[in-house]
């Protein structure tokens, strides 16, 4: 367990290390390893600084409780273990919506502007022999990396034709 390695810092700064790195989970700046002098190589740091990273996100993505928080904390020392509690407990509504942000920013396609057009077929026995697109929907289609791409989607009664360019 690599966040063993927390324990080689003195107790009475383990809230400010475990606050600096809520920070970095929350997208703000995190810790650096040179406020910390020479306790841990950079591997250990950044072992240390992933492995507290993702104990923070699992712990409140779960909705772990105190009692499950400190069963998976077991093995460290007590007063990093409840630095590690308090600082989780005492920022979990900041923790979670940084984490929903970050889900919402990995998935938020949506429709930025769109023209749709409906037209109403009256006789349904004659449906299928309709020609023409029941259903039009057309639009730039924003993603995540800006790019913009139009979507076309046309119904023709049991038929459907799909029509996208631009990195669709």
């Amino acid at each position: 367990m690599m966040i063993k390695l927390l324990e080689k810092l003195p107790s009475e700064q383990c809230p400010k290390l475990i606050h600096r790195v809520v920070d970095g989970v929350c997208g703000q700046s995190g810790p650096r390893r040179t406020d910390y002098g020479e306790r841990w190589s950079l591997p250990e740091w950044v072992e240390l600084m992933n492995a507290l990273s993702s104990f923070i996100r699992f712990g409140v993505g779960k909705g772990c409780s105190d009692q499950e928080i400190q069963e998976l904390l077991s093995d460290l020392d007590t007063a990093c273990a409840e630095a590690l509690l308090q600082c989780v407990r005492s920022r979990f509504d900041e923790i979670r919506h940084a984490l929903v942000d970050r889900t919402n920013g990995i998935s938020s396609t949506q429709l930025q502007d769109f023209n749709w057009q409906l037209k109403l077929a009256l006789s349904s026995d004659k449906l299928s022999a309709l020609n023409i697109p029941l259903l039009n929907l057309f639009g730039p289609e924003g993603e995540w990396n800006s790019e913009i791409g139009e979507y076309r989607n046309e119904q023709r009664g049991a038929a459907h034709s799909h029509q996208c360019t631009r990195g669709c």
